[in-house]
This record gives C-alpha cells, structure tokens and sequence, in this order.
C-alpha cells in the first residue's frame, strides 16, 4: 500500500508593488505615505498590516510617524528640532490575521536632514490650564492656555504632547474615541502667546454638524506618556 502526503505551502501575503523602504526628510517637512495593496498567493487569509519597532532599534523609532491602519497610509511630520541630523528606524509588517508565523517584515530606515543640535535641559515650569473656547463651521477652532506659554517649545512637541480625538453622542455605549482624518495647527500664539488655532479634518461632514449642536465632542488631551525633560 502506498501513503501519499500532500505538502500545501502557506506563504506570508506581500505588497502588490514595491515597498518605500527609504525615507529622507528634513525638520518642518510633511511627507504622507500610502502603502500599495495587499495580496495573498494563497487567498486564504486576511492580511494585516501594521507598523513596529525594528529588531534591536526601539530606542531609534521616529516619534514623529502616525499610521493609519484604516487606509494604510503612513504620515511623517518631523517638528522637533532636535530630530535634525538624527536617523531613525521602524518595521512595516505585513502577516495574516490567523498566524503569528505566516508574516514578514520591512525595515525602514528615515534619515533626517541638517545638524545634529544639543538639548537644552533646563526646565522651567509653569502652571497653566487650558480650554477649548471656538469651533465655527468650517471646521476652525481656538484652544487659549490659563497664561502666556513657550510657544516655540509647544511647536517642537505638539504632537508628542496632545491626543486629539471625538465622540459621538453613542460613546456611553460604544466607548469609541474615535480620530479626525486630520488636525492642523493654523497659528501658534503670534498674537498673545496663549491662543492655538486649528483645522479640523472629519471623515463625513455632518459629523461636524453634530458637534456645533453639542451632541458630539471633540476632545485635546494632554498625552499621560509625555515627559517634559524628554
């Protein structure tokens, strides 16, 4: 009697086209990445895409990088100043949904442009509070600190410092913080050193709508994980 065994192979899902792996920027740029789409040889799985750290390289991950898992899409917006001259490192992953063994990962590497600078580690603090005070429709809004900050320093780490996120008249029962498609920051303080005007970017339009009648809430949150001396 003979036995036959059937060997099925199982390779991780890929890109549809090659992968930007290479990434050189300067303090101030913009830079949004779209990943190409994803395929399975196999068609037997659900492909997952997410970033991480590289191998060996968690210290060097660019604090500044925003991924989008929705769309797959990678946002870099580099504005701290002391990233100038630094070159950073992250992983694009890319497996299936039902095996941590069936994936494979990208390493990335991001080369920031200019000097290398010195931290300043003085600190110097101040107290002060802060409150959304305007939302108009056409997505402009105001956020005015107690007293007159560094705006300069607030520039620089932002986006380190600030979760900024809405919810929706469900949320007592949904509990979903959910994300803006974008927010810019229009003027840091010219006038007063104490006001932050913005521009909000919602994925539907009436959400908006909604929020001017205070049915939904738009939230600025100081981010628990920023440390001041970082």
């Amino acid at each position: 009697m003979n036995l036959y065994i059937g060997v099925l192979t199982n390779t991780h899902p890929d890109f549809t086209s090659d992968v930007e792996t290479a990434f050189t920027m300067a303090v101030g740029d913009t830079y949004v990445y779209k990943l190409p789409p994803t395929s399975d040889p196999e068609n037997n799985d659900k492909s997952i895409v997410y970033v991480d750290y590289m191998e060996a390289q968690q210290d060097a991950y660019p604090p500044f990088l925003l991924f989008e898992n929705a769309t797959n899409t990678i946002t870099f917006r580099p504005i701290d100043m002391y990233t100038s001259g630094q070159t950073y490192f992250f992983a694009i992953v890319i497996k299936e949904e039902n095996s941590d063994s069936v994936i494979y990962s990208y390493y990335c590497t991001i080369k920031m442009l200019g000097d290398i600078l010195v931290r300043d580690d003085t600190i110097y603090w101040v107290d002060v509070n802060y409150t959304i005070i305007e939302i108009n429709d056409k997505s402009q809004g105001a956020l005015r600190f107690s007293e007159p900050v560094n705006m300069t320093y607030l520039q620089i780490h932002w986006y380190d410092m600030f979760k900024v996120y809405w919810q929706d008249i469900n949320f007592k029962t949904n509990k979903e913080q959910k994300s803006l498609l974008d927010f810019v920051v229009d003027d840091f303080g010219s006038e007063d050193s104490m006001t932050v005007n913005f521009t909000m970017t919602f994925e539907k339009p009436y959400m908006l709508g909604l929020l001017l009648k205070r049915s939904d809430k738009v939230f600025i949150d100081r981010k628990e994980s920023f440390n001041i001396s970082s």
